[in-house]
């Protein structure tokens, strides 16, 4: 919503807090990646011999525990590309009123 707001009204003081949230959100990505990847590493070994190979079994669990980094990075990059285009603006209207 930040990087939407400074696409469509760019100020050079929305910049901060932009960087300031993208920040906050990796940090928040990576809780989330620890947190999933303990509970593969804490609920895999004990599963049964017959639910599958565990291999396999841990494979999945890290395919399901990457699921926040996903997320979270496409989120990162469309606030960014909004910010781009905030950043584009804001220098056409430092032109213009030069």
């Amino acid at each position: 919503m930040a990087s939407a707001r400074f696409a469509w009204r760019p100020k050079e003081r929305f910049v901060a807090t932009l960087r300031t949230l993208s920040t906050a959100t990796v940090f928040s990505i990576l809780g989330g990646l620890i947190v999933n990847f303990h509970a593969v590493m804490t609920k895999v070994p004990a599963l049964a011999p017959e639910e599958g190979p565990l291999p396999l079994l841990i494979m999945e669990g890290f395919s399901e525990a990457v699921v926040p980094a996903v997320f979270g990075f496409l989120m990162l990059s469309l606030a960014w590309l909004f910010a781009a285009a905030g950043v584009r603006r804001l220098g056409r209207e430092d032109q213009a009123i030069v």
